[in-house]
């Protein structure tokens, strides 16, 4: 490919008639230019798409002209040595990858390690991308994806593979780099009596044995079904067959081979004769690589002997594998879905019936990652006496294995190393079991909590009698001769009289499947907890219903004692206080963003009427006013005077519940709080003792939004406290001279400089050039709270002395370091150089001092003082700006002597930022680069007031910053922001 694509795009949406004249006329875009545009694309693509070529030297690919333009090639990283690249000069590594230009090969880059590359794409993210692959409900996104390309392909050449007996269609396929798929396509001849045509894709390791796609390998994506609309196909003509695959979010990786299974099925789901095109692989390729089709008389697969299937696979390449990470860890706690992992699912071969005497079997399970949320299934068939069955699962470190010291075979409880992890005992009418029918029963294995992949787990079935003996119990298997390379658990084993087992045959093993609703990253619960730790389905973002009744998912507590079960149920919560509020006195004047403003100071209005008490007009909202009725906001829209009117309207009052669990039966409750028209956030209930922290609930007018405070023990998030830790580490190695210090108790001096969320401002303007002063570290800051909240609030005069009359108080952030370096026994000097409104850039606004600028900054660089935090960014969000400033101010501070702290701003309420701030994040992103360049220890706030860490300290963000409900912290927002900064001084 040179620019086809790129020129075609330009010509078809140039903007003019004539491009680059504009006197030509506005291009308006023709369907048919449009349309043309797709096939440039495809004669491109296909084009690129010609079998990769791969040689062991420069000099073995030189010998092998391509056969289109863009072809790709590979020399292999052995060869080490260099050329001139033939198409743009240059001296150039042998081994790389290469595309035909037409005349030579050009090395376009590294050679794609796929060991490398597949090793960074881990168990885990495998893990995630089959569980989209069962959710199909998005797609990996975009900034993952490289160019779509056909990867691998074996291209039709127009003869066909027929046969009356050939009634579905499968191949192997191993991608030649990671990839996003997207489309599988074959050539087929689609029979008249087609109702559907179905797809299903399994993988097993590209290092594994030549054979057909079975029930022993890993599924990918179960059978699909597709209308023949979906996928192009035409009734009695060869088609391109398309199916679409991109819903499955998957990463196909080079160290796999892919199954592509396709059948055409009549209306009772039976297969129908198919024509498959041929493709040109040779025979001499493995059997796999060329395909098989499903023979209707013996009901196997069976391989072409002297052709193949044509087939092409078309994706994204993964251009940033990081990036992609990221992506897929996002996407598995966005879909919560369930994947399947089937070593024998769709592929039942066989009977084990009762006739035999079989009472008990037993089959283990190794898992590829750490898997929660699990179930399995079997098929099974009880005798008229059978009552009940007794399931138990045992675990067995993956060390010991098939090496076990155990009897009968290593079955399951007889090793000294096996430990009984779950015991359940099952009515068949429970099972939906029916005397002498085979019964596809589920067996619940979510009270495990955690399944680690470091253990071997041995799923136990046994039939028992009403007077407690053993009862017959047949049970599924799959006649599949892979098995006998398997470990003896893999196969399964077997008892007929309850105490001893043998060991299934060499040619079947027990039909089973396993599902799972989530895979974990091994860097969340631990195997062996020593505190209580919850393992729950949720994601960690806030629920958000517009009912005031939810649906709680059943969750288990991992404990030493043994799991205890917290079952799912739903809850209702008690809806708020309403107040009708009649001719309430107020002055209609204009504005943009301010606080409630209604007499009463309800955030939350419903219906409203506003009447000029002069004319006793009743006034029309959008034209004389507006009313904000999530932010309790009425503002004047025309005139240019204020006036007086009176305002008739429902208040909706706020507040905080908790969803708890007992400790002892994990039985559900709701602890109520207290109903405020403000503040809730300063009255949130506390977890009682005995019970244990579900989920913090802000329940308002409309609904009520569900934090996930399970998620995050001591507010850290359960999978990223090693990410934490390490934070915290690199934090205390840059303030470790301010640690020195008041280890000696040594006087430390540190300054805050910042916006008005360091200043605190209130009552009047501060001096800017100068710390402190009357109007900092105001009571007056939170005028808006009422007077039993200001009652909760320590006072102090201005030189600090406590003072129930003071005007002064201790809450933010900086005062908490203060407290905590003085608990060493150092004088601390705080000096407030906050100033509202202010930025960090070098200028004057207005009469504001920046940060940036000398006559303010001057003052701050000669106090001496041996740490700066430093907090600017919320006047200037998404400034691009921000991180030049705040590196210089860094840079001047370290040079006077000082250790510099970075912390983040708090989030903003989303009735001004909505539930995912761009902005918030983009300075946060610039601050936290701006600290870490410079050396500086950083607290980033997104880590407990972020998207998805809400459940950190448990504020909705509907009631973040609910000072002036805009950008000011409230009074409980401080005092959990400053005990988490002063973490790092304690």
């Amino acid at each position: 490919m040179a620019n086809e694509i790129r020129d075609a795009f330009r010509e078809t949406f140039r903007d003019y008639v004539t491009e680059g004249v504009p006197s030509s006329g506005s291009h308006q875009v023709k369907k048919k230019d449009a349309r043309n545009l797709g096939n440039v694309v495809q004669t491109q693509f296909q084009a690129a798409a010609a079998g990769n070529i791969t040689a062991a030297t420069w000099s073995q690919l030189v010998s092998t002209p391509g056969s289109r333009v863009g072809q790709p090639g590979q020399v292999a990283a052995s060869d080490a040595g260099t050329h001139t690249d033939p198409v743009v000069g240059g001296t150039v590594k042998n081994s790389g990858e290469y595309r035909w230009s037409g005349t030579a090969w050009q090395r376009t880059g590294d050679i794609i390690d796929t060991v490398t590359i597949t090793s960074k794409i881990s168990s885990a993210e495998d893990s995630i991308a089959r569980v989209g692959a069962i959710a199909a409900v998005r797609s990996i996104p975009e900034a993952s994806q490289g160019l779509p390309v056909v990867v691998n392909s074996n291209p039709w050449r127009t003869a066909r593979n027929v046969n009356a007996n050939f009634a579905g269609w499968q191949v192997g396929v191993r991608p030649n780099r990671p990839l996003i798929p997207a489309e599988f396509v074959m050539p087929l001849i689609v029979p008249s009596d087609t109702s559907k045509l179905t797809l299903a894709i399994y993988r097993r390791p590209a290092s594994s044995a030549d054979g057909p796609f079975v029930g022993n390998d890993i599924i990918v994506m179960p059978e699909k079904d597709y209308s023949l609309a979906d996928t192009g196909a035409t009734i009695g003509q060869m088609s391109q067959v398309r199916f679409n695959i991109r819903g499955i979010a998957a990463v196909l990786d080079p160290a796999s081979l892919y199954g592509f299974v396709v059948f055409a099925k009549d209306a009772g789901g039976n297969p129908l004769a198919l024509v498959c095109g041929q493709g040109g692989t040779l025979p001499v390729n493995p059997q796999v690589a060329r395909g098989y089709y499903f023979n209707i008389p013996t009901g196997t697969w069976l391989g072409p002997p002297t052709s193949s299937v044509a087939y092409e696979l078309v994706g994204n390449e993964v251009d940033d594998v990081g990036r992609l990470k990221v992506d897929l860890a996002n996407l598995l706690a966005a879909t919560g879905a369930v994947e399947t992992e089937a070593k024998t699912t769709n592929s039942l071969t066989g009977y084990y019936g009762t006739s035999a005497g079989f009472t008990r079997w037993q089959v283990g399970l190794l898992l590829s990652g750490d898997v929660r949320g699990a179930h399995i299934s079997a098929t099974m068939q009880g005798v008229p006496d059978t009552s009940r069955i007794r399931f138990r699962v045992y675990r067995r470190p993956v060390a010991v294995g098939d090496s076990s010291t155990g009897t009968d075979f290593n079955a399951f409880g007889t090793d000294p190393t096996d430990e009984m992890v779950l015991e359940r005992f099952y009515r068949v009418s429970d099972l939906g079991m029916v005397v002498g029918a085979w019964t596809e029963a589920d067996f619940d294995l979510s009270d495990l909590g955690v399944l680690s992949s470091s253990f071997i787990y041995g799923v136990d079935w046994f039939g028992i009698k009403a007077d407690g003996t053993a009862a017959t119990l047949g049970f599924g298997f799959n006649g599949n001769a892979v098995f006998p390379a398997e470990p003896d658990y893999r196969r399964g084993f077997y008892s007929t009289n309850g105490t001893t087992f043998a060991v299934l045959n060499d040619a079947s093993s027990l039909a089973y499947t396993l599902s799972v609703s989530a895979f974990e990253s091994g860097a969340g619960a631990p195997h062996r907890p020593i505190v209580p730790t919850i393992i729950s389905p949720d994601t960690d973002e806030v629920t958000q219903s517009l009912s005031l009744t939810v649906a709680i998912r059943s969750m288990t507590v991992m404990r030493p004692s043994g799991n205890l079960s917290i079952p799912g149920t739903s809850v209702t919560f008690d809806p708020v206080v309403m107040s009708s509020l009649s001719n309430q006195a107020t002055v209609l004047a204009a504005g943009s963003l301010t606080t409630p403003n209604l007499p009463s100071r309800h955030q939350y209005i419903g219906s409203i009427e506003v009447v000029n008490p002069g004319s006793g007009v009743v006034l029309v909202e959008g034209t004389h006013y507006s009313i904000d009725r999530n932010r309790g906001s009425l503002l004047r829209l025309n005139g240019t005077e204020d006036y007086a009117v009176l305002a008739t309207y429902q208040g909706y009052e706020h507040r905080y519940d908790l969803i708890v669990a007992d400790a002892t039966t994990g039985a559900i409750s709701v602890v109520k709080g207290t109903s405020r028209i403000i503040d809730p956030e300063n009255y949130r209930p506390q977890v009682p003792l005995g019970k244990i922290g579900l989920y913090s609930c802000y329940v308002w007018r409309d609904g009520v939004d569900l934090m996930p405070i399970h998620r995050f023990p001591r507010q850290v998030h359960l999978d990223r406290r090693a990410e934490h830790q390490e934070t915290l580490e690199y934090n205390r190695r840059v303030l470790a001279p301010v640690h020195a210090r008041a280890i000696r108790q040594d006087p430390i001096i540190m300054v805050g400089y910042g916006d008005s969320i360091t200043s605190i401002t209130g009552g009047g303007t501060p001096d800017q050039l100068s710390p402190g002063g009357i109007f900092r570290d105001r009571v007056s800051f939170f005028a808006r709270f009422p007077a039993d909240t200001l009652e909760m609030i320590e006072k102090f005069d201005i030189d600090g002395m406590p003072n129930p009359a003071g005007l002064y108080m201790h809450c933010g952030w900086n005062w908490y370091i203060k407290a905590a370096l003085e608990m060493y026994g150092s004088d601390v000097t705080y000096l407030n150089f906050g100033v509202g409104g202010s930025t960090s850039a070098n200028s004057i606004t207005g009469s504001t001092y920046n940060g940036l600028h000398p006559d303010r900054l001057n003052p701050v660089l000669a106090t001496g003082a041996h740490l700066m935090v430093l907090a600017f960014g919320m006047n200037e969000l998404s400034a691009t700006t921000t991180y030049a400033n705040v590196v210089n101010i860094i840079k001047q501070a370290q040079a006077a002597g000082m250790v510099v702290l970075v912390v983040t701003p708090p989030r903003r309420s989303s009735w001004i930022d909505g539930n995912y701030p761009t902005a918030w994040l983009r300075t946060h992103d610039e601050l936290v680069r701006a600290a870490l360049d410079t050396g500086s220890a950083v607290v980033s706030l997104h880590e407990i007031l972020g998207y998805g860490n809400e459940g950190a300290l448990g504020f909705s963000p509907r009631n973040m910053c609910n000072q002036n409900v805009i950008n000011h912290p409230s009074l409980a927002e401080f005092l959990s922001i400053g005990e988490f900064v002063a973490r790092l001084f304690r």
